[in-house]
């Protein structure tokens, strides 16, 4: 008869606890699987109706624009690049009293539209108005 069990002993789990750990885990490994799969499908649908939108579009000769910079905020950056030569998008913040990283995305966007062209001038971005050639 053994009164004293030493600290291993009682802290080993028995083999149907082992067993039992193993299958909730089992389980759970299942459950993430069909939730994996259930994504997928959906993403092939959607990427399957991405393709057909693409077809319809280039079947119809129709070219798709994204416009992210309304035409009055165009209008009031030209006119304040009319005044100033060079603005960063810090001053533009200042100007406007809108977050920098909205005035900056504002000024990147001008820039691909052809608008404006940048320069780097010790570590600041400064846009201007693109010269007509």
């Amino acid at each position: 008869m053994k009164i004293f069990l030493s600290s291993q002993e009682e802290k080993k789990p028995s083999l149907e606890e082992i067993a039992k750990q193993f299958d909730m885990q089992y389980a759970q490994m299942a459950m993430e699987l069909e939730r994996t799969k259930s994504t997928i499908k959906r993403l092939n649908k959607m990427d399957s109706r991405l393709r057909d939108i693409e077809n319809t579009i280039s079947t119809e000769g129709l070219a798709v624009k994204s416009t992210t910079i309304s035409s009055k905020m165009k209008d009031g950056i030209k006119l304040i690049l009319m005044k100033q030569n060079a603005i960063t998008s810090d001053q533009l913040s200042r100007i406007m009293q809108m977050s920098r990283t909205r005035c900056n995305e504002y000024l990147k966007g001008m820039e691909t539209d052809g608008i404006l062209e940048s320069n780097t001038k010790c570590r600041k971005k400064y846009y201007k108005l693109r010269q007509e050639k």
